[in-house]
C-alpha cells in the first residue's frame, strides 16, 4: 500500500532505515528507556525527544497530550503522529508554548494538532531559526501576547492555521518564516495583521484574518508572497490571486477547496514540498497544484479503465490493470476500486477474512467490524425463522447439524438467490436443538 509514512497504521522499531525508532503512546502502562517499542513505550513526547539521538524518529500514538512545560528540541530528529492530527493532539492548557527548537535544529514535525499553546512570542511553535519543518499540521486556538500565536519562524508546510491570536501578529510571524501550501483563516493579531507578517509564502491561501483596524491578512511591505490568495494582494502578479477561495463549509470549520474555486491549479508545481496535503491525499492532482492546505478531491477516472484516479495513484502509483489480481485474494482491481480496498493487500481490514469473501459475502472489506451475521427466531409452535441479510447476485445454501462435536452437516437440496434485503428461511423442525451456517457464493 502507498502511504506516507505519517500514517502508517503498524509500525516497529525497525520502521525507519538508517535510524533508530522511539515511541510515545499517552496509554502505555510499562514506559522503558529507550522506548524503543511501543511495550515500553514513553508516556510524553519530552521523554522520547530526551532519550533520542540526532536522526531518530519518534513515533506518537493517537491521544490528547496536555502539556505544564513546552516540548523542548535541542536535537535533529523527526516528531511523527502514527495517524495524524485528527487523533492527535497537543495542548498548551492555555499556560505554555507547545513545541520549540533550537538554533540550526533540521527537526521535523508532522501531523499533529498543536493548539492552547501561550507565550510571549510563538505559542504553539517557537523556532530559533528558518530550518524545523512542520508538516500536515492543524494550529488552532494558540495565542502569543506579543506576536505569532500559531509559529514563530521555521518552515510550515500543508498546514491549517484557524483562531490563533497575538497582539502584533496572529498566525505566523518571522524574518526566517516560510509557509508553502497553508491556509490561514480567522486568526487575529490586535493593532498588526491577523495572517502573517514577515518571511514568505507560496501557495497559500489567507482569509478573513483580523486586526483591530478590520481585515488584515497579510503585511505586504514585509512578506514575499507569490502564487497566493488574499483580498490585499495585487492580482495577477506573482500569480497571486485576490478572488474569495470558495471554501467548502467556512462556518463549519471546513477550509477544503469547493469545486468552484479560482484556488484549484492555481500554484506553482515549483514551491511544492512533501507528497501529500493536509488531509494525507497525493499532494499534486491535476494540471497544477492547488493553493492552500488541501487539494481539491473529486473522484474520476480520466483513463475510462474503470478505476478510481486516486485509488489508483494511492496503490500504484499510476494506472492500474482493471483485471489485475496483485494480493491473489482472487478478487479483481475494478472490484478492490470499487470496495475501497487495498490490492496490495489480501485481508485489508485484517478482520481474518479475505477481501475476495467479504466481497461475495457483502461484508466491508474496509471495516473490521462489519460481519456476516444470522439471527435465528424460534417460533411458538417451534419452527425457525433465519434471517441475514442478502445481497444481490449471490447464491446462498443451509447446511444444519444436531450436534458440533463430531458435527454432522446435512445441505438442504436448494440454494437460495440473494437481493439487497433481508432474506428470512423458515425450518419446520421443532426439536430441541439444531446448529445452522450458511455457504454463500457468486456463480
Amino acid at each position: 500500500m502507498k502511504k506516507r509514512g505519517a500514517f502508517l497504521l503498524v509500525l516497529s522499531a525497525a520502521a525507519v532505515a538508517g535510524s533508530a525508532a522511539v515511541f510515545v503512546d499517552l496509554n502505555s502502562i510499562n514506559p522503558v528507556a529507550p522506548y524503543g517499542t511501543w511495550e515500553t513505550a514513553a508516556t510524553t513526547i519530552q521523554a522520547a525527544v530526551d532519550v533520542a539521538v540526532n536522526g531518530d524518529t519518534i513515533w506518537v500514538n493517537d491521544g490528547h497530550y496536555l502539556l505544564s512545560s513546552k516540548i523542548l528540541i535541542q536535537k535533529t530528529v523527526t516528531i511523527q503522529s502514527v495517524n495524524g492530527p485528527q487523533v492527535t493532539r497537543v495542548d498548551g492548557d492555555g499556560a505554555v508554548r507547545c513545541f520549540e527548537f533550537n538554533s540550526g535544529n533540521m527537526s521535523q514535525l508532522t501531523g499533529f494538532t498543536i493548539t492552547n499553546g501561550y507565550e510571549g512570542i510563538g505559542g504553539g511553535v517557537y523556532c530559533a531559526d528558518g530550518n524545523p519543518v512542520v508538516s500536515n499540521c492543524i494550529l488552532i486556538n494558540n495565542a502569543a501576547f506579543i506576536a505569532a500565536g500559531g509559529m514563530f519562524n521555521g518552515t510550515a508546510v500543508s498546514c491549517l492555521f484557524v483562531g490563533n491570536t497575538g497582539a502584533l501578529v496572529g498566525a505566523m510571524f518571522g524574518e526566517d518564516s516560510v509557509a508553502i501550501n497553508c491556509t490561514f483563516v480567522e486568526n487575529a493579531g490586535g493593532d498588526g495583521v491577523g495572517g502573517m507578517s514577515n518571511g514568505t509564502a507560496k501557495n497559500c491561501i489567507f482569509r478573513n484574518n483580523s486586526s483591530s483596524s478590520g481585515e488584515r491578512n497579510i503585511s505586504l511591505n514585509y512578506t514575499i508572497i507569490s502564487n497566493s490568495c488574499a483580498p490585499e494582494l495585487t492580482h495577477g502578479v506573482s500569480g497571486n490571486l485576490t478572488n474569495a477561495p470558495l471554501f467548502i463549509d467556512p462556518g463549519g470549520g471546513d477550509f477544503r477547496l469547493d469545486c468552484d474555486s479560482p484556488c484549484i491549479h492555481a500554484g506553482d508545481d515549483g514551491a511544492v514540498l512533501g507528497d501529500a496535503d493536509l488531509d494525507e491525499n497525493p499532494r499534486i492532482l491535476g494540471a497544477s497544484v492547488d493553493m492552500g492546505a488541501y487539494e481539491f478531491i473529486v473522484a474520476s477516472d480520466r483513463d475510462g479503465d474503470g478505476l478510481d484516479d486516486l485509488w489508483e495513484w494511492i496503490h500504484f502509483g499510476g494506472n492500474a490493470d482493471p483485471d489485475g489480481d496483485e494480493d491473489g485474494d482472487g478478487l479483481k482491481n475494478r472490484y478492490e476500486s470499487a470496495s475501497g480496498s487495498d490490492p496490495n493487500e489480501a485481508d485489508t481490514d485484517s478482520d481474518g477474512m479475505n477481501d475476495y469473501g467479504e466481497w461475495v459475502a457483502g461484508t466491508s472489506l474496509t471495516d473490521p467490524a462489519s460481519l456476516f451475521t444470522l439471527e435465528c427466531q424460534v417460533q411458538p409452535n417451534g419452527s425457525r425463522h433465519l434471517i441475514w441479510q442478502g445481497v444481490a447476485g449471490r447464491y446462498y445454501c443451509f447446511e444444519y447439524s444436531d450436534r458440533l462435536i463430531p458435527a454432522d452437516w446435512q445441505a438442504y437440496p436448494f440454494e437460495i438467490l440473494g437481493s439487497d434485503t433481508p432474506i428470512i428461511f423458515v425450518d419446520s423442525y421443532n426439536g430441541t436443538r439444531r446448529y445452522y451456517r450458511v455457504n454463500v457464493r457468486k456463480p
